[in-house]
Order: C-alpha cells, then sequence, then structure tokens
C-alpha cells in the first residue's frame, strides 16, 4: 500500500507492517509470525478460501470449505479444471525448511504444532475481526458446471 500511495479505508482493521524496508534491504522482519486471509471463492484457480500462518521454518494452511484434489491431473491445461471435488474444510502443515515445494503434509504427524498454529489463527482473526466465508445457501452441487472426477 506504501508504495503504491494507497492509504487503507478508515473501517479496516491492518495488521500489518511495511515491507518497504525489507524490499529495499534496510531492515528485517521483526514478526513471530506471518498470516495470510483469503475468504473467497476463485473458481479460475481452483482456488478455496482459506488462510495461513507461517511461524519459524513451518507453515499452517487452513482451508474452510470444499475444493478440487488435482491429484492425477495433468499440468498446464488451460481452461478446464480437473481433479475431484472434495467437500468439507481441511488444515495442511508443512516444513518450509525441509519442504519448500509442500509436498509433505505433516498435520498427522506434528497434531500439537497444528493445533498451536490454528490457534494462533483464531487469535489472529478475532484481532483483526477478518471476515469468514459463508456458505452459499442457493448453491446446487448437481448444477456445477466441471465433471470434476477427471
Amino acid at each position: 500500500m506504501e508504495l503504491a500511495g494507497v492509504r487503507p479505508m478508515k473501517e479496516q482493521i491492518l495488521d500489518g507492517v511495511s515491507l518497504v524496508p525489507l524490499l529495499k534491504q534496510t531492515s528485517v522482519l521483526s514478526r513471530d509470525a506471518i498470516f495470510s486471509h483469503h475468504p473467497e471463492y476463485v473458481v479460475a484457480y481452483a482456488k478455496t478460501p482459506c488462510s495461513m500462518v507461517r511461524k519459524g521454518n513451518y507453515k499452517l494452511i487452513h482451508y474452510f470449505g470444499d475444493y478440487l484434489d488435482p491429484t492425477g491431473c495433468e499440468p498446464g491445461r488451460s481452461g478446464d479444471l480437473c481433479g475431484k471435488f472434495i467437500l468439507g474444510s481441511r488444515t495442511e502443515l508443512y516444513d518450509l525448511k525441509q519442504d519448500l515445494g509442500e509436498t509433505r503434509n505433516l498435520v498427522h504427524d506434528m497434531p500439537q504444532l497444528a493445533e498451536e498454529l490454528l490457534a494462533d489463527l483464531n487469535s489472529w482473526w478475532s484481532s483483526t475481526g477478518a471476515k469468514m466465508p459463508r456458505p452459499n445457501p442457493n448453491m446446487d452441487r448437481s448444477k456445477w458446471k466441471w465433471n470434476t472426477n477427471k
């Protein structure tokens, strides 16, 4: 926002610091954790609403709802969503020092850390008044236009 010359809306609670000193390499980040929140669906990217927290080497991602599991899909297929439609939320945990590509979900191997990071997310949602995704009461899954069992 600072680089773009944009001011936040008065009613918006921002939990952030300027990244300009980091980009100019004149400072280091002095935060224990970094949070990110995306409460919307972006169908074009098969993106599910999610929140993330990065603390130390670990990154926890909490997905709020249904998603496409792309396992077995061919990469780079343009204009065609591929994957199995999975109902319900899920949480993933990665050690970015050992697994930068986020290929090994550690949520079941490290349940205590996953619970701690999820509690951090809950506190952060509360403190920032984060808008949470809401189910669409008019969603009719039988009219989902993509074949998601490819």
